[in-house]
């Protein structure tokens, strides 16, 4: 062969390798800008349905809601999802199964439309009737007078049961309603304007009973639509689509750089360029699943990352930890969200150093306010001290908001047994409904037993209240200016002949769950009034947020502040802080008709939350009662005498009358407290709850 025609040969393989480089060139750039358009395409779409679930949330907890927001986000969905699938580059190949991902979930999609539709029709019955029936209830009084008390308390008592089955979401509450609704369609009316009430109401009550059980499996359909898992997959397949297609760009390259070892300087410059787009692609595809596994705020393992890491589990190895923040929402309302982050980034350091010392242990963020400690396998003494470890650190750390110290406890469940976070978590709720702070789940933590129990503990309470076996306790109040007992605490006991004696914690919740909750808070009050009706001492009773908005509880309380003048002026009505007000005009209400009565209104443990002050400001209260959780430890923790004095300053200044510490357990914590200015302490160094204040005259004038 002739050198020219070498040289014209070389020169044909030069061009045909630099058209082959352009080609190659070209579809490196089309493939990153199609995977990061795609890829931020399939984001939306998550986002997008994690923000449907979300206005079908809202839509089930509001009274009214616009529809319309749905149906937005179902549209832009359809529209991103119509964007993906005209990509031509996705017709390769390699995205195959990220395709065929997409078309599953168009397919979800439209059932969860459907869904969606079938729930927001369900959605409009029910809260239509819901809106109604109260509405109809107050309108009876108003228009037909009093009525029957058989048709008064069928009325009440399909409205009361309607409402609740409607907050709950629970069909269980209706449980005797339909005898209610007998007795009202066999009721003849004589005034034809009562009797078309009734069948008003009670076409809105056949409504709400129609349709309640098939709302809630329709609500569960919409949460449970199956289309984030897709998404997620589908977000995978492409990362990994486009890992396989940066391989063979990656093949061609090393060729197309062997075949222009003898080329010019400009092939050299793209092959380095086409280099250099590779690598940018593989270092997306390692940032996309770093920051798939990994939590944006404090850069611990996310959820994602435990549950590959317990799936990779081969034997039954390893303890799992489940640490949460202790009233965590109330830190986020009082100081803000930045500030709760502040607070949960110090907690990951604290964790971290907490563990240092122990080998093979992962710590992650798997919620808002829950951390997960996975620790190797240790006995129970062994498993018992590192808890106690995490505790106290996190307990004696300084966790700066603003400049400010502010006190955070944690509780932990543990657990050794498959699935390892599903049985931490119940060891958790259950330390979290006890005293202790950890607590290693059992194999009698499970739900069954746990039910058993709460059917036990509602048969004790129902036989208790057949037979007048619920009494008022008495907890003196010593009065630190005068250093007298001139007050006592009400508190609620069920005393069962051949039973240990059951305190508010054995039971309160399951009977905040039933129907008995409000006849116990009533038999308290009335058992409490007659007591000290013929003595000079103050008392106080405690009442629930539930017991304030329960006309029924209310209405029996004036009643008897009515028929005993004077015996308002000694009585306190105290409100638990720990609970959340929602309705604060109801709240006032309430407030401004005690005062009126002479009754004084405090707050009761204060400080276990962080969303006092609105309390105050809002509801005029008389007296503050400090949280045990301050004064438990006051004596060796400066940050709790700090926070009390605080607390007895800020009552000072916007004019509330006294300050009483509960939980003095010493002498020495009674003289703290009374340093600080605290006007009245109670605790066992006082004297205990007692069934009769006979018993304490001593400690009176002691």
């Amino acid at each position: 062969m002739k050198f020219v025609h070498k040289i014209y040969l070389a020169i044909g393989a030069a061009l045909v390798i630099g058209g082959l480089f352009f080609v190659a060139r070209g579809r490196v750039v089309d493939s990153l800008e199609t995977q990061a358009r795609v890829l931020h395409r399939v984001s939306e779409l998550e986002r997008l349905d994690v923000e449907l679930d979300g206005e079908a949330w809202r839509t089930a907890f509001m009274l009214y809601n616009n529809y319309d927001a749905m149906n937005k986000v179902l549209d832009r969905a359809e529209n991103l999802l119509r964007e993906i699938q005209a990509e031509p580059t996705l017709t390769r190949p390699h995205y195959q199964d990220a395709m065929r991902l997409l078309r599953q979930y168009e397919v979800l999609s439209e059932q969860k439309r459907e869904r969606l539709d079938r729930f927001s029709t369900l959605n409009s019955l029910i809260k239509n009737s819901v809106t109604y029936i109260p509405t109809l209830s107050g309108r009876y009084i108003d228009s037909f007078g009093r009525g029957s008390d058989g048709y008064l308390r069928d009325l009440s008592h399909v409205t009361s049961n309607v409402f609740l089955a409607s907050n709950a979401l629970d069909p269980d509450l209706l449980e005797g309603v339909q005898d209610s609704l007998r007795r009202m369609r066999a009721l003849h009316f004589d005034d034809p304007r009562e009797a078309e009430f009734n069948q008003v109401f009670l076409a809105h009550a056949d409504v709400f009973l129609r349709y309640l059980p098939q709302y809630l499996p329709a609500f569960d359909a919409v949460l449970n639509s199956g289309t984030r898992d897709v998404l997620h997959q589908a977000n995978v397949a492409f990362v990994q689509a486009g890992g396989a297609e940066a391989e063979q760009v990656s093949r061609v390259a090393l060729a197309i750089t062997v075949a222009f070892v003898f080329s010019i300087m400009v092939i050299v410059y793209f092959l380095v360029d086409v280099e250099r787009k590779h690598k940018l692609m593989v270092g997306m595809n390692r940032e996309l699943e770093r920051t798939a596994t990994t939590d944006r705020l404090t850069g611990l393992g996310n959820r994602y990352r435990l549950d590959k890491d317990l799936a990779a589990l081969e034997d039954e190895s390893r303890v799992l930890l489940i640490v949460n923040i202790d009233g965590f929402k109330n830190i986020n309302d009082l100081f803000g969200h930045a500030s709760g982050d502040m607070v949960l980034v110090s907690l990951a350091g604290v964790l971290g150093e907490a563990m240092e010392g122990v080998a093979d242990t992962r710590i992650y963020r798997v919620g808002a306010d829950d951390f997960a400690v996975l620790l190797p396998h240790c006995d129970d003494n062994r498993l018992g001290a590192l808890a106690h470890v995490l505790v106290t650190s996190v307990r004696d750390a300084q966790f700066l908001v603003r400049g400010h110290a502010i006190p955070v406890n944690i509780s932990i469940g543990a657990s050794r047994v498959r699935p390892y976070l599903e049985t931490a978590d119940m060891a958790l709720k259950r330390t979290k409904l006890g005293r202790s702070q950890f607590l290693e789940y059992q194999q009698e933590h499970n739900i069954e037993e746990r039910a058993e129990h709460n059917l036990a503990v509602l048969r004790r309470l129902r036989s208790a209240l057949q037979h007048n076996e619920v009494v008022p306790f008495f907890m003196p109040l010593l009065n630190l200016h005068t250093g007298r007992v001139d007050r006592f605490e009400c508190l609620v006991r069920v005393c069962s002949r051949g039973s240990e004696t059951m305190h508010p914690g054995d039971f309160l919740d399951v009977a905040k769950e039933s129907r008995m909750y409000g006849e116990l808070t009533r038999i308290m009050i009335a058992k409490s009034m007659d007591r000290f009706a013929d003595t000079h001492y103050g008392f106080s009773i405690n009442l629930s947020i539930e017991d304030i908005l329960d006309d029924s509880v209310t209405d029996f309380l004036f009643r008897l502040l009515e028929v005993n003048p004077g015996l308002g002026e000694r009585l306190t009505l105290e409100l638990l802080e720990s609970e959340e007000v929602h309705n604060y005009e109801a709240v006032s209400v309430f407030v401004r008709t005690a005062h009126e009565f002479g009754c004084k209104v405090a707050i009761d443990d204060f400080g276990a939350g962080y969303a006092s002050l609105r309390h105050l400001l809002e509801l005029r209260v008389d007296n503050l009662k400090i949280d045990a959780s301050l004064i438990r430890d006051i004596h060796r923790d400066a940050n709790s005498r700090s926070t009390v004095a605080a607390i007895v300053q800020l009552a000072r200044d916007i004019g509330i009358g006294s300050v009483t510490a509960e939980f003095v357990h010493s002498r020495e914590v009674l003289e703290i407290v009374r340093s600080l200015g605290v006007d009245y302490a109670q605790g066992y160094h006082i004297g205990p709850p007692e069934p009769d204040i006979h018993e304490l005259d001593d400690v009176a004038n002691g």
